[in-house]
């Protein structure tokens, strides 16, 4: 942003720059011990033996029998599908940052397992593709609002008049928390307007109906294809 800021926030921006940067280095000193090869490798163990308990063969325990991955990737995305829905009428409230910010994790669950079951039906990837537009424009949004935050806190805390040693840093400082929050609320605004005109087009277009006639039809190999995805030879199984 700084070829587009006034000559005055310039040297303020190169501040906020470096008090960034110093925040990003301490932020990564405290995060390098989590990120040791024995961490790692407890983790996959969690993950693998998690896996392997869910993808056993087990014993039919109602009516419905077993189901492939198949049929547990359409119960997951339906019920990721359910909790972006029940999350909509949010989206017409744009000043509450909080719930927008739900919406898009919505989005991003349900976005992933149409990306994880993708092989198992037609058209998930489309959908998906539409996700990632939302998820996208709410996630510029979010960012708008945490540098937003972030600079009118700066401003309400500073005393305009107040000067450090040489008083110019000060002055230069306020400068750039002015450029930088005007131009986080207008930028704020047009990612709320897309969004609003994502979600507007789905309403349309029938997104919930899309998703839910992709999931009728499910390719003949898609359980073995999952399975072989898995390493297992096609033959995990999930109870119902």
């Amino acid at each position: 942003l700084k070829a587009e800021a006034p000559e005055e926030a310039r040297a303020g921006l190169e501040l906020f720059a470096a008090d960034r940067r110093a925040r990003r280095e301490g932020a990564h000193a405290a995060l390098a011990p989590e990120l040791e090869a024995e961490t790692f490798e407890a983790t996959r163990k969690r993950i693998a033996t998690a896996f392997e308990r869910a993808t056993e063969p087990r014993k039919k325990t109602d009516a419905e029998g077993e189901q492939g991955f198949a049929g547990m990737g359409r119960e997951i995305i339906l019920r990721s599908w359910e909790e972006l829905r029940g999350r909509g009428a949010d989206i017409y409230r744009p000043l509450k940052s909080k719930r927008l910010h739900k919406i898009r994790i919505a989005a991003k669950r349900l976005r992933y397992a149409l990306e994880l079951f993708s092989a198992c039906f037609d058209g998930l990837k489309d959908l998906a593709h539409e996700l990632a537009e939302l998820q996208k424009a709410l996630g510029s949004l979010h960012d708008c609002d945490e540098w937003i935050k972030e600079c009118g806190e700066h401003l309400s805390r500073c005393d305009p008049h107040a000067e450090d040693s040489d008083g110019v840093e000060v002055r230069e400082q306020r400068a750039a928390a002015f450029f930088l929050l005007e131009h986080f609320v207008r930028r704020r605004v047009e990612d709320y307007a897309e969004a609003l005109a994502i979600w507007r087009r789905w309403e349309q277009e029938g997104f919930g109906e899309r998703l839910a006639g992709s999931l009728e039809d499910t390719p003949s190999n898609s359980d073995a294809g999952a399975g072989e995805a898995a390493g297992d030879g096609g033959q995990a199984r999930v109870s119902a």
